[in-house]
């Protein structure tokens, strides 16, 4: 297991994807047919919305953290440290989004579930945000040994500490 744990959070989706590919192919298209320049422009920024990225790195090893923005492979954040935290989140949210093109009675929902590390100054660090809950639970059971710390369950109204499944409870099964 890595010692450094990275997510981003602006994650493109399939349209995200398509969107850059049209510019990239309608830079391509000014750049051979009218201006090369405004074409290799264009090509520039559809690229560069593929190696632009924001999110959190934690450092278990030397107990830091980063906010930071990428762009390819560099990674740009200053670290501070990982001190004050008081425990895990696992927290289920719904989001809704209306689509600039559609009338505002309209929204798109969308249930995720999102890890948070939650300091004394009760602040919230996001660390995954994901639609699989399986995946926000797997990952919180993951990184809270490393960090020695507990998990809240905020997944229901009422919340709850998380209890891991005793083996004797897995073997009656």
């Amino acid at each position: 297991m890595e010692d450094i744990y990275r997510y981003s959070y602006n994650k493109m989706g399939v349209k995200g994807y398509l969107l850059v590919g049209f510019f990239l192919l309608v830079g391509i298209l000014i750049g051979i047919y009218s201006s090369v320049r405004y074409g290799i422009i264009i090509s520039v920024f559809a690229l560069g919305q593929l190696a632009y990225k924001k999110g959190i790195e934690i450092d278990i090893k030397n107990k830091k953290y980063r906010l930071y923005t990428s762009i390819g492979p560099v990674y740009i954040g200053d670290w501070e440290p990982l001190f004050g935290i008081q425990y895990i989140s696992v927290f289920r949210a719904l989001l809704a989004s209306t689509p600039s093109a559609i009338p505002q009675d309209f929204k798109h929902r969308e249930e995720v579930f999102q890890v948070n590390l939650i300091t004394r100054e009760n602040t919230r660090l996001k660390f995954l945000q994901t639609i699989h809950d399986k995946e926000a639970w797997e990952f919180a059971k993951e990184i809270a040994p490393k960090l020695n710390l507990k998990i809240w369950d905020a997944t229901n109204k009422k919340g709850k500490w998380y209890e891991s499944e005793s083996p004797l409870a897995t073997l009656s099964q």
